[in-house]
């Protein structure tokens, strides 16, 4: 790495990254409505473009979902290898969706890949409660509403359903994607003009935020938050509900704490799946990053799980709201270095405590995504229910287009047995710039095995396993089979290890993390962080995609992403 942080720039650059919304100072300015047409004509234009991107997208999806309906008409629920034939070839069409499923009349799963995936969706989720009178009368592909996934988080569905030969209701097959799929790439929508900046946004048309670049109020309420006390929303953004286009100009902060700004959003209604969603493009100012001081590439590790030590010792004592205030407190006893952020939060992912943004105090950041797409706050409290210990994260600095992210690590501890609660203290380790490329390309070599799985069966494709030259031509990436006991079926870059069982090896940190990664394929899979260290003592960070395959094995690829030398403890 090449570039490292001081401690005055980590206030603005962290600012940015949890920017949201928070009271107003007295504004004397009323938010002005005006008709679209009035709008720039480079944002008209911008609009047009995405407009048409995301009816292209829904398109795109309808067409392959009605395909697949077809040629599931009259395949018994038993033929899964069949079945598992025709969601293989969408899922290999659609690489960055998070499952696709056949189910049956009474919503009962046929099928999924990646199997488990639809083990997230709560029992008395809108995705379960579905039934033939949800589907339009055209029995066109609908859009569910955004369904939450405890694997995944906010996810957008769609569905088409499946008729019998003899025209009888015979359930639907699925698909999910994050929002920004129907956006194919938010990057692709950041307009810059005249000294005038503009990032995209999706709403729908009861207020529901499907996406912005603040992926924390993604599945929140426009509405809901303009009503709310020190929430910085104009109660005039009711407008974009109430009006199938439009523009709006008002004070608020947008993506930025650093002060009220005029800004304005411009949107249109676009008609997808049985829904009238509202497209937008809203002005914001765009954040730089300068250069820093200092080498943060080398550090000790051990200072922060001395100090979370301590923090954990004061909480036990003293309790929630002693604790929250001292850590909030710029000058409390534990705001020992400008360049550690502390902080606490509850098993839901509210912020309790924020030393560097008291503002995201009361805010949930359960679905807050890193630049590696991982939600970063939920994976702590995963860690917290495990006991705690150190965690990394990605997350966007800076302006939105210049692709730059903190690579920080962690330490965390539960105060309670019940794990309602945890505090932490964090610090970043270098400016890196997310290699996305290869995050896809893990996923996608996963895909391809599924394939030779299902066209040539489990035996044939561990037996090819065992040829790393046969392997290098079927995966870009290296390549690991295991069962859920945590036994190596295959793995091509040392088949010696074929055998061995994994759940005894640990991260530098002590944590079990290859047990993490089997956990998460049992929940539908996905990516991970797991680090690594070598033998000259410097940490890697490796990005890891896992799938399962069936209820008994997995397979992931890898690759290796930033470094780090620790000259500390690295004790748990």
């Amino acid at each position: 790495m090449n570039k490292y942080f001081s401690g005055a720039v980590i206030l603005v650059v962290i600012s940015t990254l949890l920017a949201g919304c928070v009271q107003l100072e007295s504004n004397p300015n009323v938010s002005t409505y005006s008709p679209e047409s009035e709008a720039p004509s480079e944002v008209i234009a911008e609009l047009d473009r995405l407009s048409q991107t995301i009816c292209e997208r829904y398109d795109a999806v309808d067409l392959d979902l009605t395909r697949a309906a077809l040629n599931m008409s009259g395949i018994p629920k038993n033929d899964t290898r069949t079945l598992n034939n025709i969601l293989l070839e969408l899922y290999s069409t659609y690489p960055s969706s998070y499952g696709i499923c056949r189910v049956g009349p009474s919503g009962d799963e046929y099928v999924s890949i990646p199997y488990f995936c639809l083990n997230g969706f709560a029992e008395d989720s809108e995705f379960w409660n579905f039934d033939q009178k949800s589907f339009a009368e055209n029995n066109t592909t609908i859009m569910l509403h955004p369904v939450h996934s405890a694997t995944y988080g906010y996810l957008l569905h769609f569905r088409h359903p499946v008729y019998t030969p003899e025209g009888e209701y015979d359930g639907y097959v699925g698909i999910s994607f994050l929002p920004i799929y129907l956006y194919d790439s938010p990057m692709h929508f950041l307009l810059h003009f005249e000294n005038s900046s503009w990032y995209s946004a999706l709403y729908e048309p009861n207020g529901l935020i499907l996406y912005q670049p603040n992926t924390e109020v993604i599945g929140t309420n426009l509405l809901d938050l303009a009503g709310t006390k020190g929430s910085g929303i104009p109660k005039e953004m009711a407008y974009i509900m109430q009006r199938p286009s439009g523009m709006l100009e008002h004070l608020d902060y947008a993506l930025s704490y650093s002060s009220p700004e005029n800004h304005t959003i411009v949107w249109r209604e676009v008609s997808i799946g049985g829904k009238n969603l509202r497209a937008a493009l809203a002005s914001y100012t765009p954040q730089s990053v300068p250069e820093y001081s200092g080498n943060f590439a080398d550090f000790d590790s051990s200072v922060l799980s001395s100090l979370v030590s301590q923090m954990y010792s004061y909480a036990r004592a003293n309790g929630v709201d002693k604790t929250v205030a001292v850590l909030n407190d710029p000058n409390g006893q534990f705001a020992v270095d400008d360049n550690i952020t502390l902080f606490a939060y509850n098993e839901n992912g509210i912020t309790l405590a924020h030393s560097q943004n008291p503002n995201a105090v009361g805010r949930s950041m359960l679905n807050a995504r890193g630049s590696y797409n991982l939600r970063y706050i939920n994976a702590m409290i995963d860690r917290a229910s495990q006991g705690g210990g150190f965690i990394h994260h990605y997350v966007a600095a800076g302006d939105l287009d210049n692709g730059l992210s903190i690579f920080t690590i962690a330490y965390l501890l539960p105060i309670d047995s019940e794990n309602t609660w945890f505090v932490g203290a964090s610090r970043p380790i270098g400016l890196v710039q997310p290699d996305i490329v290869t995050r896809d390309q893990l996923k996608s070599d996963v895909i391809a095995f599924h394939q030779a799985i299902q066209t040539y069966g489990k035996d044939a494709v561990l037996a090819k396993l065992l040829d790393p030259e046969v392997t290098s031509q079927m995966t870009h990436s290296p390549i690991l089979a295991v069962d859920y006991d945590g036994n190596i079926l295959a793995v091509p870059a040392d088949t010696s290890q074929i055998g061995r069982n994994i759940f005894g090896s640990t991260d530098p940190h002590g944590a079990s993390s290859m047990r993490h990664m089997v956990i998460l394929a049992k929940q539908g899979g996905g990516y991970i962080l797991i680090e690594t260290m070598g033998p000259d003592g410097v940490h890697v960070m490796n990005l890891v995609y896992v799938e399962p395959v069936d209820d008994t094995w997995c397979i992931a690829s890898w690759a290796a992403l930033d470094s780090y030398f620790s000259y500390g403890g690295d004790e748990a």
